[in-house]
């Protein structure tokens, strides 16, 4: 790789030659780098190196503090005179005015406004960016890629197609730096934060916060990835809402430790909901991470069902609100890039990922946002009734389970045989559950078991055995087979039900 360097800071400069000693095998480490001072030198070595140009320019912006109309101007200027001649271009800006407003009446910053003239990454000079500057090197020259694609084929599918494609690529490569810096991060903050004062916490703060905002958005691009390869296809079930609220909240503690911010599970146990684990988990980190990203330093996120809408699950905070570019993007179900530095800037990505899985699972995300007056995403969930068949030539027993499975707010279908069963499951929906009894006149229980297995609809149906014989064989056989559990009669209620609510919530 090679590198031309556009920095006037002495200090930049050090701090960049630091970082690539730090970083080995990373390509922007090991790189050939030239250094001109301003652009005019710059323009002229990329016209002298045509033939064989750099792959990368990095150019700092300077600390200019809150630039005028005119010094905005000449920066972006700056950034468009290289961007035009085809170079992937990196952008260092101050972290005093990269979140800022421009002058004028509109209310972009500087560091869209640099994405917006061309710049394909930009890295925000807080507290520990040089580091950063080497995996944003890589991501630049990638996306400058994509653009040539474009550029070159002009048909916007097959565009689309190497674009994923070097994407999740970038995203694999990225996971495992991300992983270490973010270690490095919280092991930081837990030992110096004491040394530290309130400029520097922020700023640690603030760097913390990017990290996981980068991580986030690697993990979406390849949840995103294996959507649209057909490798992650939905498997729904049911589970209890508030403890996939409690697993989700473990994944943003750290973030929402660093910001002071209170999580507030106000779900009640007991709250059925039927949808892929994994998938609806994904949202659920996503929405609670982008709640806590955008709150204030010690404020909440609550979570809870609304009153007026009692199957929606909504992720509430305080915050400073989402900005109407990435309110679109969710309704859009599309992803923004991510723009470094602005506390709502790399949420429409991540968020739009999640109004997408929501619409595969039956649901929906909506956004109810203000800028300044804090945020509300409402999940809709799937509204879904657990199917149970229950199978037992006994009819004291068929109508004692029944009366069980409306209790928990389960539909029951009540069959005498097992034979019957087999054949009325195999022409209608699979049921969530099925129960049955072993020793039954025309198909015993372990018969309607293995037939269940062959079928490739009823396969993955979980099964429990309910049965008046105890013997440890006749357990092992039915364990054997696939059951999901296995039960003795007579009985007893406090034993039945939780296993029930295990599969079914």
């Amino acid at each position: 790789m090679r590198v031309l360097l556009v920095v006037q800071d002495p200090a930049v400069l050090a701090d960049l030659a630091a970082a690539r000693s730090a970083l080995g095998p990373n390509p922007f480490g090991t790189a050939e780098v030239i250094h001109r001072a301003g652009l005019a030198d710059a323009l002229v070595e990329l016209g002298e190196s045509a033939n064989a140009p750099p792959d990368l320019v990095v150019l700092d912006l300077g600390s200019a503090g809150h630039r005028s109309a005119t010094a905005v101007e000449d920066a972006l200027v700056q950034v468009r005179a290289l961007a035009v001649t085809g170079v992937a271009v990196l952008v260092l800006v101050d972290a005093t005015e990269s979140s800022a407003a421009l002058p004028g009446d509109g209310d972009d910053n500087l560091t869209a406004a640099v994405l917006d003239h061309g710049a394909h990454e930009v890295v925000v000079k807080g507290l520990g960016y040089p580091e950063l500057v080497g995996h944003a090197a890589v991501a630049a020259i990638h996306r400058r890629g994509l653009d040539r694609h474009r550029r070159e084929l002009g048909a916007d599918g097959v565009a689309r197609d190497r674009e994923d494609v070097v994407l999740t690529r970038l995203a694999a490569d990225l996971r495992g730096p991300l992983d270490t810096l973010a270690t490095g991060l919280d092991r930081f903050a837990v030992v110096a934060a004491a040394a530290l004062d309130d400029a520097a916490r922020a700023d640690l703060d603030g760097l913390v916060g990017q990290v996981y905002a980068l991580t986030r958005m690697v993990d979406d691009s390849l949840a995103l990835d294996r959507l649209d390869s057909g490798a992650q296809a939905p498997r729904a079930r049911f589970f209890d809402l508030h403890y996939a609220v409690v697993s989700a909240f473990a994944t943003v503690r750290g973030l929402a430790g660093h910001k002071q911010v209170a999580l507030i599970n106000e779900v009640p146990t007991g709250t059925r909901v039927c949808a892929d684990p994994m998938l609806f988990g994904q949202v659920l980190r996503t929405a609670l991470a982008n709640a806590v990203t955008l709150s204030y330093a010690g404020g909440e996120v609550r979570v809870y069902h609304p009153d007026e809408r009692p199957h929606t699950l909504t992720v509430e905070d305080h915050g400073v609100g989402l900005p109407e570019p990435d309110q679109r993007a969710v309704t859009d179900h599309i992803g923004r890039g991510p723009s470094s530095g602005d506390d709502a800037g790399d949420i429409g990505y991540g968020l739009g990922l999640a109004a997408r899985i929501m619409a595969m699972l039956g649901g929906s995300l909506e956004v109810d946002s203000r800028l300044g007056g804090g945020t509300r995403l409402h999940i809709g969930l799937p509204i879904m009734t657990p199917r149970v068949v229950v199978i037992d030539d006994d009819t004291l027993s068929r109508s004692v389970l029944s009366m069980y499975l409306r209790a928990v707010g389960a539909e029951a279908t009540v069959i005498a045989g097992g034979r019957e069963a087999l054949e009325t499951m195999q022409v209608t929906t699979p049921p969530d559950l099925v129960i049955a009894d072993v020793f039954m006149p025309d198909m015993d229980g372990f018969t309607l078991l293995e037939e269940m297995r062959r079928d490739p609809r009823l396969a993955g149906v979980p099964v429990i055995i309910v049965t008046g014989d105890e013997r440890v064989g006749t357990r092992e056989r039915a364990i054997g087979l696939g059951a999901a559990d296995f039960i003795v009669k007579p009985l007893a209620v406090q034993d039945f039900l939780p296993r029930v609510r295990r599969i079914i919530g």
